[in-house]
């Protein structure tokens, strides 16, 4: 079934035998190689909410059949939709823009369709970036890794001298003290860690929830809130 389809069609809870929302958006995994959930928005929240894949009771082109409204989240953050990402080959050939996502039942994408009537199958995906994505020949055995540059250092003679730089020292009545050099925490290595608890932003805005998966749109977010530091000191290892 086709994603522009499920897109503006309602939810409904059985339990509750109620309409909970309207779909607004998807979700895909990092590899576009499976729909994660479904954004959608209803009139008594203003907040988005979501609905995984793996709690949907029945996926059809008319909507979105869940068992009852505890299987509802709320939504704080980026979705990974394809969809208007122009599409180039390894060999620099236009494929067009994302036009639609065809998914099975089981919330797997068979193929990305674009503008210009290419299946994009997703194991053909070289690298997804923020606003195209490049694809590889069918069978064509290539790693974006191969396309990283390499470190190159420059020697102006065979005989390299080594100067050791001594650490400057602070003078006090009691004691010297060296100054240790200054350490960068590293954020990306929180990608993926769970937080130990809700951390909020200026205005109670939620940065992230007690548990939640910490995404690079929370580092973002953490960093806009002057909150990083907060985040670092509260991951689960």
């Amino acid at each position: 079934m086709k994603v522009s389809e499920i897109i503006s069609k309602e939810i409904i809870s059985i339990y509750e035998c109620e309409s909970v929302g309207t779909v607004k958006d998807v979700c895909l995994n990092k590899s576009l190689k499976k729909v994660n959930g479904f954004v959608f928005f209803n009139d008594d929240s203003d907040v988005d909410c979501y609905i995984s894949s793996n709690k949907i009771y029945k996926l059809y082109d008319e909507g979105i059949l869940i068992k009852n409204t505890s299987k509802i989240e709320y939504f704080y953050e980026e979705s990974n939709n394809p969809i208007n990402k122009k599409v180039f080959s390894i060999a620099g050939k236009d494929c067009g823009k994302i036009i639609d996502i065809i998914i099975n039942q089981d919330s797997n994408v068979e193929f990305l369709l674009t503008s210009k009537g290419e299946q994009i199958n997703p194991d053909n995906i070289l690298t997804n970036g923020i606003n195209i994505i490049l694809i590889k020949e069918k069978n064509q055995k290539i790693s974006i890794a191969s396309f990283k540059p390499k470190d190159k250092i420059e020697t102006t003679n065979e005989n390299l001298q080594v100067k050791i730089v001594k650490m400057p020292i602070i003078e006090t009545e009691e004691s010297s003290i060296s100054t240790p050099p200054k350490i960068t925490a590293n954020t990306t290595s929180l990608l993926g860690k769970r937080a130990k608890r809700t951390i909020m932003g200026l205005n109670n805005e939620v940065i992230v929830k007690q548990n939640q998966l910490i995404s690079q749109y929370t580092l973002n977010l953490a960093k806009k809130h002057n909150k990083t530091n907060e985040l670092i000191f509260n991951v689960m290892e």
